[in-house]
């Protein structure tokens, strides 16, 4: 059964339960307007659960007797249609025998029920969250657990960011959380949030784009990482050129944990920030996936990556180098690193200006490589010539199984050359190419 929650704070929640009846697992919740419902698609059905006891209800029982809280985490039986979540729980728990004295402290309701919505895109808007959005959304996240929770351009302020980030740690709430496009998160918040990225075992993903990594965020952010579980990390467009990636690449050397890692738009250079890639590829072998789009890498960028990458025996699969400004040139680095590799199984060099020459320069040590299955071209400046010396590479490999050309300029003669390569060929399963004109595919036909 599928529950819809639309909550007074700005969310819209969206939940299944099993039909053994053993709790509620949350797919999504994204920012929404101030509407506060509970949907039950199937009426009167009774939902029991295990609730921890929220943050400032366990406080206030460590002066209170054991007894109280025993009884508390009894099953509590509750019925969800239309009612105030709150102000439901706060019942179960005076019916339950809680002293009035445990409740004092409890946080203002600000639950209430309204009419229903019948479009639900006009909850997914942006909403801002204060201190008291954010401490209202306890009540939900003790009983619910989220596949994702989205707080991306919540307007989030320092006091309420630190409280709610404490709160999905306390709760183990998600598996990933995206807080991008936060600007206001002051020292406390990026202090909670290094505490739950070091200490929570459910969070598996981060997204902080569009935020300043600088100073504080990423010294608290970087120190986390050292003994952190997270598995995918999105930092774009964070700002992390100069010392601030050293600082987070000085800690992720040592991380046995994230398998991927997203740095695309922070202006990397083909200096000291390559210097610092190329050092965690040397001393990092559990890093699966690294994405540096839209970067200034460049040749010499490319050189110090690929140094990194021959000392390799296992790590990176995954490498993404789009719109780096790129050469021809710097094909003659990855022509003596390409024959050696023994993992790297997906290379994108979209939007580079490689040319015909860097094809050629690439065409044989691409026959020799034994991991290459994905290569990206497109949008890199080659014509029929460069197609060619593909075509030639395909009727050789036995391993590639995709190769992306789309925006490059290849006419007729070099879409005949792949043409008779995917005779021979029997390992690619995707070519993108450009749609081509009617009067060029009558002719190949």
């Amino acid at each position: 059964m599928k529950f819809t929650f639309l909550l007074a704070v700005g969310f819209v929640i969206n939940t299944t339960s099993s039909q053994a009846g053993h709790g509620r697992r949350v797919t999504s919740i994204d920012g929404g307007s101030k509407l506060c419902e509970i949907h039950n698609s199937c009426s009167g059905v009774q939902c029991a659960s295990l609730i921890k006891p929220p943050r400032w209800m366990e406080k206030a029982m460590q002066k209170e007797s054991t007894e109280h809280f025993c009884l508390f985490l009894t099953p509590l039986p509750v019925s969800l249609s239309r009612v105030c979540v709150e102000e439901a729980a706060l019942n179960v728990w005076i019916s339950k025998g809680f002293p009035k004295s445990v409740l004092e402290g409890r946080p203002p309701a600000c639950f209430s029920s309204l009419p229903g919505l019948t479009d639900l895109d006009q909850m997914m808007a942006r909403e801002r969250l204060d201190h008291r959005s954010c401490e209202a959304l306890e009540v939900v996240l003790k009983s619910l657990h989220f596949d994702f929770i989205n707080l991306q351009a919540a307007q989030l302020e320092e006091n309420g960011a630190s409280s709610l980030l404490d709160m999905i740690l306390y709760y183990e709430s998600t598996t990933y959380l995206d807080i991008s496009d936060n600007g206001s998160m002051g020292t406390s918040s990026w202090r909670a949030l290094a505490h739950l990225i070091k200490q929570s075992v459910c969070l598996s993903r981060l997204d902080a784009c569009n935020v300043c990594l600088v100073g504080y965020p990423v010294q608290s952010l970087s120190k986390a990482l050292l003994t952190s579980q997270l598995r995918e990390l999105h930092l774009n467009n964070a700002q992390l050129s100069g010392s601030s990636l050293f600082t987070l690449v000085r800690a992720l050397k040592t991380n046995r944990a994230l398998l991927e890692l997203h740095l695309s738009s922070n202006q990397l250079n083909g200096y000291q920030d390559a210097m610092q890639l190329g050092e965690l590829l040397r001393y990092n072998n559990t890093l699966q996936t690294l994405e540096l789009s839209d970067n200034v890498l460049g040749d010499p960028g490319l050189e110090e990556l690929c140094d990194g990458l021959s000392r390799q025996t296992k790590g990176l699969k995954v490498l993404i180098l789009k719109n780096n400004q790129i050469t021809e040139r710097g094909m003659n680095h990855l022509a003596k690193t390409l024959p050696g590799l023994k993992i790297l199984e997906v290379l994108d060099l979209g939007d580079n200006h490689l040319g015909n020459e860097g094809i050629q320069v690439i065409r044989e040590p691409l026959m020799v490589n034994s991991s290459l299955l994905h290569l990206g071209l497109a949008q890199s400046n080659i014509t029929c010539e460069g197609a060619v010396a593909l075509a030639e590479f395909l009727a050789e490999s036995r391993l590639i199984q995709r190769l992306d050309l789309h925006q490059n300029r290849v006419k007729l003669g070099g879409l005949m050359a792949l043409s008779l390569a995917l005779r021979i060929n029997c390992s690619l399963s995707h070519l993108g190419v450009d749609p081509i004109p009617p009067q060029e595919l009558i002719c190949l036909l």
